[in-house]
């Protein structure tokens, strides 16, 4: 779809762990937009300011756009997004951007998902669109976060690993406390213990950019083609 100007409204704003949103936009005029899982809205913050966010929810949602975010960044979106209530009005220009999954699931391929922190957003999109589309595709997750509490969408993806057998979830994070028994390695090394054949790969990385140059390191030493390779940035301190 080619970009177009959106009205919405907010429909939903929770407050997710120790720093995120989860919000729903529900569209007005025009009242669906088809785009692309991993496609991200430019959204008006006012002052003549844009600010970008992935879209979270599946594309097969076509009158909602939903958003994960981190409500403690500085700057004019931070507080766009912290003053924002129900019912208040959003402007945007979507779809855009082309962090996208094939037009084709290759059932013979295996689908590398790796995310920090609200870089889940997207992959989210992704995941859900790709069993949508493909439900005997393989696909594996790796998220990481700084604590158990920011585990994004943790119910989300263990229910798409209980409905589809092809798929692995992997959590791991940076700051564990007695409680938690997971995995506390960094994102590559997890990664690059479980790697197997690596010719028939798609990797899908979105996240902080120490997680990300760390895992385009290692997809170099397994010589893997930069066609095989999609990223998203964000920025987001002590992610794994």
């Amino acid at each position: 779809m080619t970009p177009a100007n959106f009205v919405s409204f907010v429909t939903k704003k929770e407050k997710f762990g120790t720093r995120f949103f989860i919000i729903d936009l529900h569209l007005d005029k025009p009242p669906v937009m088809d785009f692309s899982a991993g496609q991200y809205i430019s959204l008006d913050v006012g002052g003549g300011v844009r600010r970008a966010y992935s879209i979270a929810s599946s594309p097969s949602e076509k009158n909602k756009v939903e958003l994960c975010v981190d409500y403690t960044a500085s700057g004019p979106g931070g507080q766009f997004l912290r003053n924002l209530k129900l019912g208040d009005a959003a402007n945007f220009i979507a779809p855009l951007g082309f962090f996208t999954l094939p037009e084709e699931i290759d059932l013979n391929a295996v689908y590398y998902f790796l995310a920090t922190g609200p870089g889940v957003a997207p992959i989210k999109s992704h995941i859900l669109r790709l069993y949508e589309k493909a439900p005997l595709a393989r696909a594996v997750l790796y998220f990481g976060t700084r604590v158990k509490e920011d585990i994004l969408y943790k119910q989300v993806f263990e229910n798409l690993e209980n409905a589809y057998a092809n798929f692995k979830y992997v959590v791991t994070i940076s700051q564990p406390n007695a409680d938690w028994h997971g995995n506390t390695k960094y994102i590559p090394e997890l990664l690059d213990k479980d790697l197997g054949v690596v010719e028939n790969a798609h990797f899908f990385i979105c996240g902080s950019p120490l997680m990300m140059q760390n895992v385009l390191k290692l997809l170099k030493t397994k010589r893997i083609s930069e066609t095989q390779i999609n990223l998203e940035k964000f920025s987001l301190p002590n992610s794994k």
